[in-house]
């Protein structure tokens, strides 16, 4: 099984590798350097992500793997949901009225192409949203040791992705038209995932959430800002770099350089889907 759900993992990566390549050298051709710059800089909206999540994505899943499907774990389900949206709304309604400071002073993107980068700016925040809370119901699906699922579901948003940015691109339209397929290629991932989570894992019971509520949520931040405290070096990482490039340098040096690190994760990747299957496998064993 951990063999099978590897190999998912792998595939699903292999898929994305050559899609993004392909899609990319497209993207460049059409629109030019410049744009691609300028979408590899607002793209950094994603590490919202790892800013807000405070690891609570990886804490489901090694409680529920470890408590398996009990009261305690609808609980458990249901205040991650509940803090996850907490965390994520307000710094995307912040960005979205922030968004002109946030674009032309932080990133420096520069003014013919405002209106474009503000409309991509704009669908990228609530995609993001969609994608941040939808980690809830991965992390079922994870627990449940259904990462092959997840992984075909991840195939199937990539493919949506790429190849909805490739046919704008095709039919000639701005970036603003690529910032709205991107939300709806990430609205079809939800829905998707919480579709099938709500048919693995069935009913949530809410008996007793009122008073279980803070014991859940202390025991999932105690457990994933210890993760978080690890990976926040990410965030400063990629998107620091690129604002730095973006106003020393240049927009299209950003998106060349946005092209090294997709290689870079490209070979992260394989590494990190294959083993990915071991994290839930390992927090359900009790020795």
């Amino acid at each position: 099984l951990l063999i099978k759900k590897s190999i998912f993992g792998l595939v699903q990566a292999i898929i994305n590798v050559l899609l993004v390549f392909f899609v990319i050298s497209i993207f460049i051709n059409k629109l030019g350097k410049e744009a691609y710059g300028v979408f590899a800089l607002v793209m950094v909206v994603g590490y919202l992500n790892t800013f807000t999540n405070l690891g609570l994505s990886s804490a489901l899943v090694k409680f529920i793997a470890e408590q398996g499907k009990t009261k305690e774990s609808d609980i458990d389900i249901l205040v991650n949901l509940i803090l996850i949206t907490t965390l994520i709304l307000p710094f995307t309604l912040a960005a979205i009225f922030f968004s002109k400071f946030i674009l032309i002073i932080l990133l420096n993107i520069p003014l013919n192409i405002f209106s474009e980068a503000k409309w991509l700016f704009f669908w990228l925040l609530w995609a993001n949203f969609l994608l941040i809370v939808g980690q809830v119901f991965k992390g079922i699906l994870d627990a449940r040791q259904k990462i092959y699922i997840t992984s075909l579901q991840q195939i199937i948003y990539n493919i949506i992705y790429w190849g909805s940015i490739l046919m704008v691109l095709l039919f000639n339209f701005n970036l603003s038209v690529v910032g709205f397929v991107i939300f709806i290629s990430a609205l079809v991932w939800f829905i998707i995932t919480f579709i099938s989570s709500k048919k693995e894992w069935g009913k949530i019971l809410v008996i007793g959430f009122n008073k279980e509520f803070k014991i859940s949520a202390r025991k999932q931040l105690n457990y994933g800002l210890q993760i978080y405290a690890g990976g926040l070096i990410n965030f400063l990482y990629e998107p620091l770099s690129k604002i730095l490039i973006s106003n020393f340098i240049g927009v299209s040096e950003v998106g060349f350089y946005d092209v090294a690190l997709k290689l870079k994760s490209a070979i992260w990747g394989f590494v990190s889907k294959m083993f990915y299957p071991l994290f839930p496998f390992i927090s359900e064993q009790t020795d």
